[in-house]
C-alpha cells in the first residue's frame, strides 16, 4: 500500500490488507497494485478501490494531502475485474480485506470466520 496511507502504527489491519492482496496475486499470478512510486501506487489503488474521500476515510485523505497528493484517479475498474479468476465467495472475502480504511477491515478473528474460509473456498455460484 502506498506509504502515505500507512504512516500510522503497524498492526493487524496491515496484515489483513496484505493477506487480501497476496490472495489476489496468487489467483492472477501478477501484482494487484504494480506501482512504481507512492504516487503511482495511490493511482493504482484508486482505480480499483475508488479514491479515498471524507465519507469513507477522512484520515486517509488528510494523510495524502499532507504528503502532497491532492488529486486521485477515479475508479475505472473493480476488484472483480482485477481478479477475474476468483469465485464470488473469494471476491466477497477479498473485498472485505482490501479496503483502504483500516478500521473498515475485519479483525483477524473475523476474517477467519469468513464464509470463504469456512467453506474452504467452495463457490456457491
Amino acid at each position: 500500500m502506498a506509504k502515505v496511507l500507512v504512516r500510522a502504527e503497524y498492526g493487524p489491519p496491515v496484515d489483513v490488507w496484505a493477506v487480501g492482496v497476496i490472495m489476489a496475486e496468487v489467483v492472477t499470478k501478477q501484482p494487484l497494485f504494480p506501482g512504481l512510486s507512492d504516487a503511482d501506487m495511490l493511482d493504482k489503488l484508486s482505480r480499483i478501490l475508488g479514491p479515498p474521500d471524507h465519507s469513507t476515510w477522512t484520515e486517509g485523505v488528510r494523510r495524502a494531502f499532507a504528503a502532497g497528493y491532492s488529486t486521485y484517479s477515479k475508479q475505472t475498474t473493480t476488484l472483480r475485474d482485477a481478479v477475474p479468476g476468483a469465485s464470488s465467495t473469494a471476491l466477497e472475502f477479498l473485498s472485505s480485506l482490501i479496503v483502504m480504511n483500516p478500521t473498515h477491515r475485519p479483525t483477524c478473528a473475523e476474517a477467519l470466520d469468513s464464509r470463504f474460509l469456512l467453506n474452504s473456498g467452495v463457490d456457491d455460484a
